[in-house]
């Protein structure tokens, strides 16, 4: 089993985020997330999500998804490596444990992340 992430569906409630760090840490703290609803500085109403997941981290924007190793981020581009370095402290998605469900995706109200 795997999560999809659809990006364009994202209107960056955050539930997913907050989803995630209820399940790592039975309390409702983002810094506990597998999660980031990442927004830009430099462009009004851009965003997007990362999934730190145990080989790669998923990056969904609304150009497209792509998954990167977390040494990927280093190098030129400011903004983005930056931006990823948040992600690199979270713990690791483990798919709620293998459960039936994942919590980011009962939460997400727009089906922005879904169980594949």
């Amino acid at each position: 089993m795997a999560l999809k992430v659809f990006p364009m569906k994202c209107v960056a409630c955050c539930a997913c985020e907050m989803a995630c760090g209820y399940y790592h840490d039975q309390a409702f703290n983002t810094l506990s997330s597998s999660i980031i609803v990442h927004r830009s500085l430099e462009k009004k109403n851009y965003f997007g999500l990362m999934v730190k997941r145990p080989e790669d981290i998923l990056i969904g924007r609304p150009e497209g998804v792509e998954a990167k190793r977390p040494g990927d981020f280093s190098g030129g581009g400011g903004g983005g490596s930056a931006s990823a370095k948040p992600i690199l402290i979270r713990p690791t998605c483990d798919l709620c444990g293998n459960a039936e469900n994942y919590n980011c995706v009962m939460v997400c109200p727009t089906g922005a992340l879904v169980k594949e």
